[in-house]
């Protein structure tokens, strides 16, 4: 019920609702809030013969856990641990459009108190991988001898930005939707382009990727004579570093790790050839993760 109205005292009571009590009531009655939908999973899953328990997790969106500050309220969400195949796995049934053991970032890597062993114990529900969450930007423009561009563009996402965009979409029309794609799209790209989202595939449900098909206009490239300059990057030309500074004094958090990738297909105009282009590079950056262009 966080993404839906709420029933009035006078609906529930035509529906023979009076009070939600147990597990049983929240499945009679389809609905419930994220916390009672986690908790009728719980419920479920050890009527199937699972070992399941309950673990209370702080939104990371809105603080960090203080084990030392004995004070549940701190304590917003519960995500339900169930050991499958002798293996542990977190689950958000509370959250909309969660895939089978994925958890919304605001709830992984967060600090808690959980079941465990019939006791009451602080703990930490998992964390991400960069591969859970992709963000694949295809692109085909087509250049005049002008500089200016006309092509399409689509963005491929799945993992923790999926389900942003789909939760978003439940919070206000088309419309609004596409213009907030387009603004969070914008600030990335070149000056002189500009991307309108034309529609989207994949936002009302979990099982496939969220997509988004744009089209591209305006000016990539600076023409000069018999030249035409491009930026390096169509999708980051315009992106500003995150750790300009050499010297940091507060701690920062960047919700989630993703992998990003980008193909960018550029028509020439007839009677214009490649002069030149950005040498191959290979950076590494950790065991895991790389970047390469």
């Amino acid at each position: 019920t966080r993404f839906s109205r709420e029933h009035s005292q006078d609906e529930n009571r035509a529906e023979g609702v009076k009070h939600i009590k147990s597990a049983t009531d929240v499945l009679a009655l389809k609905r419930g809030s994220p916390d009672e939908l986690a908790m009728l999973f719980l419920a479920l899953a050890r009527a199937a013969g699972f070992h399941a328990d309950a673990m209370a997790v702080v939104n990371r969106n809105r603080d960090i856990f203080q084990q030392n500050f004995l004070d549940s309220n701190q304590l917003d969400d519960v995500i339900v641990l169930v050991t499958v195949d002798g293996k542990e796995r977190a689950f958000d049934p509370g959250e909309r459009y969660m895939t089978y053991g994925q958890l919304d970032w605001i709830h992984a890597m967060a600090g808690g108190l959980r079941e465990q062993d019939g006791h009451t114990a602080v703990a930490e529900s998992p964390g991400q991988g960069y591969k859970d969450t992709i963000i694949q930007r295809v692109a085909d423009i087509t250049i005049a001898p002008d500089g200016t561009v006309t092509g399409s563009a689509t963005i491929v996402c799945t993992g923790a930005k999926a389900v942003y965009w789909r939760q978003k979409a439940l919070e206000g029309d088309d419309v609004e939707m596409k213009k907030d794609f387009d603004d969070q799209m914008q600030p990335d790209l070149p000056p002189g382009v500009i991307v309108k989202t034309d529609h989207f595939l994949g936002l009302n449900t979990e099982n496939t990727n969220f997509m988004a098909r744009m089209k591209v206009s305006g000016s990539l490239g600076t023409a000069t004579g018999k030249h035409i300059f491009l930026p390096v990057s169509l999708f980051a030309a315009g992106g500003h570093e995150l750790f300009s500074s050499s010297h940091r004094q507060e701690p920062i958090d960047l919700h989630y790790p993703y992998m990003e990738k980008d193909q960018v297909t550029l028509h020439i105009p007839d009677g214009f050839s490649v002069e030149s282009v950005p040498r191959s590079e290979e950076r590494r950056v950790g065991k895991e993760c790389r970047s390469r262009w």
